[in-house]
């Protein structure tokens, strides 16, 4: 376990429940986030991020500009990889990002994607997509987070020509979760709940959004209101 406090990180075992080391130096950051293979404690704060030993806390590598609004670090421990995102300026008539594939190996750059959008939350679904939500900048706003314009979009890596696909757009996207299977994406708005195929145009089914959606193993999802459940 780790913890942090405005100016310290300290990692715990908690078999023991004792700390494993000292206080370590921490500038404030907003997330801290283990890697899914436990190898990697990542710490993001001020746009960026920095990959630190999960034993020790110490880092190894970055920092790196990584400007996701929402948090999140998309890591994917089979292929070793990291997905950073770079924002261009908010004052930007048209805003975009870019997201940049480094590798596990030595963290160097590996890819560099551009996309159309600010980036605020992104996710690695497999060794060959990336799930991406970004914000689109609308006449005379200012902030990214309006969620008045949402994009669900997948980058498939192949080879040397990633492969960008919007999968839907939608005012107020709330929330997108991804089946176990990884082959169904669900995505909340705020009118309706749709779940859909990656790679395909057209959601396979469409739910009012007063459905609670609780994706589950394998190829099915829980929809529940109130006292009523549709599996």
């Amino acid at each position: 376990m780790a913890t942090q406090t405005s100016a310290t990180l300290r990692l715990w075992d908690l078999q023991t429940l004792k700390a494993t080391g000292p206080e370590l130096e921490l500038v404030w950051c907003w997330d801290l986030a283990f890697s899914s293979d436990g190898k990697w404690l990542f710490t993001r704060g001020g746009g960026q991020v920095k990959i630190r030993s999960s034993r020790s806390g110490e880092p190894v590598a970055g920092p790196f500009r990584h400007d996701l609004i929402a948090g999140g670090f998309a890591y994917d421990a089979g292929s070793q990889r990291l997905a950073t995102f770079e924002n261009n300026g908010e004052e930007d008539v048209e805003w975009s990002s870019a997201a940049v594939i480094r590798s596990g190996q030595d963290w160097s750059d590996t890819e560099r994607i551009q996309l159309s959008g600010h980036t605020r939350e992104a996710r690695w679904i497999d060794g060959s997509h990336i799930l991406v939500i970004s914000d689109v900048k609308q006449p005379g706003e200012n902030a990214p987070h309006t969620y008045d314009k949402n994009t669900v979009s997948l980058i498939t890596l192949k080879g040397d020509k990633p492969e960008v696909q919007v999968v839907t757009r939608h005012p107020w996207i709330r929330n997108v979760a991804v089946a176990s299977d990884a082959g169904h994406l669900i995505v909340t708005t705020r009118d309706w709940t749709s779940c859909w195929q990656l790679g395909e145009t057209e959601p396979i089914w469409t739910k009012r959004a007063e459905y609670i959606v609780s994706p589950g193993d394998g190829a099915w999802v829980l929809l529940h209101r109130d006292e009523t459940a549709v599996i």
